[in-house]
């Protein structure tokens, strides 16, 4: 689990003579200006900040969105963007929209919104175009030492505000905020293939920030558009300056509450005959009125996908980078596991914007492959020491238990059981389907790479305690599609030999692996 707002090292510590209790917090306007200032008064903005937001006792709640537009246009000037000049192409390129695959062609320009499609690629030309600049831009053969660091600041900002619940809603809602933190998922490793993790600390950090960002934001990020649909309808922000304590603090307040007050008459009395306060939706709202009011917050939330993905694949990625995505990951499983009802390709036939439950259960196969993988990854830890091999006299690096060439002294296990806690539930999500995409390759080929895998930790003695009954759940999804059986009979051998020692694993083999064979 994440530390909550962990002061690092090279940060400054907390100035209690100017920015403790007792002196007062600068206000969001006042910060603002600052950072719009010049380079010196924004850096010592940027100073400031930090050791407001790193503080346990400020637990520092925004005032208003006026710093997080000052921190997000700061950010787009250092890297180069103009998002006034996005503006304009989007106003040039409409015409235009209906080559993209996301854009329904039969209609005007209307953004299509299909689970099978959020994982390919960026919803629009525009984000597509966002992720394209970030991609190139965010590395550090483009960016200077201070760039870097200034972009660094921002980032951790953002992650140290996003431990306030206060602040969730404001940064959440905000289209420039979840730009970034999506745009930051595309930085570039600087990682090489093979290269030893303690080297490459700083090699993704905007990516770290963001995801830890993105993980504390996720109750506020729904792919349907409903809590932001009811939030716009009936919520009332309070006024810039008041204590947040007053009430929620929106940006763009005069956008929320539009039918709280009255003012629709009928309307607002209609809409308000069909809100459902407990699961927090507006029953039968058609779908235009919902993409008026949502849409370019959903344009973003469905953007992280296709960004998660490029995450997971990147094999540069260094470890705590590829353990936190799937972090997040998980949080949007934990997300669809709430009142799993129906089935996905329902979803797909109807004209409602498909729920969280269906992208995920349309992960591609490479993805969904790769989260396989990342349950065997050769360990190659600090621990390690350098020794000369007596053979071929070449310098190597080992980690001393590998010369008991045990399972548990090899396996990387912080990473292995990441990967359990993912797969267990996104098999749940539709099963047996899901398991039959896992245990088996193009033509119906047993993946026997998976059960490989998996075998080994129903033994395990390294990691966390419940790691082999995570692997007992997961071969007992595996087991549920018929075609997977071969896989099962092709490690039948193993599982009977661990079974014979552990009961639990015992019942595991002959009540669901093998239970037909015994009959």
């Amino acid at each position: 689990s994440n530390a909550r707002k962990r002061p690092r090292s090279t940060s400054p510590g907390p100035n209690t003579g100017s920015l403790g209790k007792g002196s007062g917090v600068p206000g969001g306007a006042s910060l603002a200006r600052r950072l719009l200032g010049s380079d010196e008064s924004r850096n010592e903005a940027l100073n400031d900040l930090l050791r407001i937001t790193v503080s346990h006792e400020i637990n520092y709640a925004l005032d208003g969105d006026q710093l997080l537009k000052a921190l997000c246009s700061v950010f787009y000037e250092v890297i180069g963007w103009d998002p006034d000049e996005e503006d304009e192409d989007e106003k040039e390129g409409a015409d235009n929209e209906k080559d993209n695959d996301h854009v329904d062609s039969d209609g005007d320009g209307e953004i299509n919104f299909s689970a099978k499609e959020a994982w390919l690629k960026p919803m629009t030309p525009e984000c597509e175009k966002w992720a394209n600049f970030c991609q190139s831009a965010l590395s550090k053969s483009n960016l200077s030492v201070d760039e870097l660091k200034c972009l660094e600041v921002i980032l951790t900002v953002f992650r140290n505000l996003s431990f306030v619940s206060a602040n969730l809603r404001l940064m959440a809602y905000s289209n420039d905020v979840l730009s970034i933190l999506v745009g930051c998922l595309y930085e570039q490793s600087s990682k090489l293939v093979g290269a030893l993790e303690d080297n490459n600390n700083n090699a993704t950090v905007l990516t770290l920030n963001a995801l830890g960002t993105l993980i504390n934001l996720s109750p506020h990020l729904d792919v349907t558009g409903q809590p932001l649909l009811v939030d716009k309808l009936f919520l009332n922000s309070t006024s810039t300056g008041a204590p947040p304590e007053d009430g929620a603090k929106l940006p763009d307040p005069s956008t929320f509450g539009q039918a709280a007050d009255g003012s629709w008459g009928f309307g607002s009395m209609y809409l308000a005959k069909k809100l459902d306060t407990k699961e927090d939706v507006v029953q039968d709202v058609p779908k235009e009125i919902l993409l008026q009011l949502t849409q370019e917050y959903l344009v973003r939330v469905w953007s992280i996908f296709p960004a998660i993905g490029r995450v997971l694949m990147d094999t540069t990625a260094p470890r705590v980078v590829t353990m936190v995505a799937m972090d997040l990951l998980q949080e949007f499983i934990n997300q669809a596991r709430v009142g799993v009802v129906g089935n996905v390709e329902d979803q797909e036939d109807s004209d409602d914007i498909p729920n969280i439950r269906a992208i995920l259960v349309y992960i591609p196969d490479k993805i969904l492959q790769r989260l396989a993988d990342f349950l065997y990854i050769p360990r190659l830890s600090s621990d390690s020491l350098e020794y000369t091999d007596p053979v071929v006299n070449v310098v190597t690096r080992v980690n001393p238990l590998k010369l008991l060439a045990g399972y548990d002294a090899t396996v990387d296990a912080d990473v292995r059981d990441r990967a359990l806690d993912v797969l267990v539930p996104l098999l749940e999500l539709d099963s047996p389907g899901m398991a039959k995409r896992l245990g088996t390759k193009e033509g119906g080929i047993t993946n026997t790479r998976v059960f490989d895998s998996v075998v080994p930790i129903l033994a395990a003695q390294s990691g966390r305690n419940e790691a082999p009954l995570l692997a007992s759940q997961l071969l007992r999804e595996l087991s549920k599609a018929e075609e997977n059986k071969k896989g099962c009979l092709y490690v039948q051998e193993r599982v009977i030999a661990i079974a014979s020692k552990d009961p639990r694993v015992a019942h595991l083999a002959f009540n669901h692996l093998y239970a037909k064979e015994g009959d």
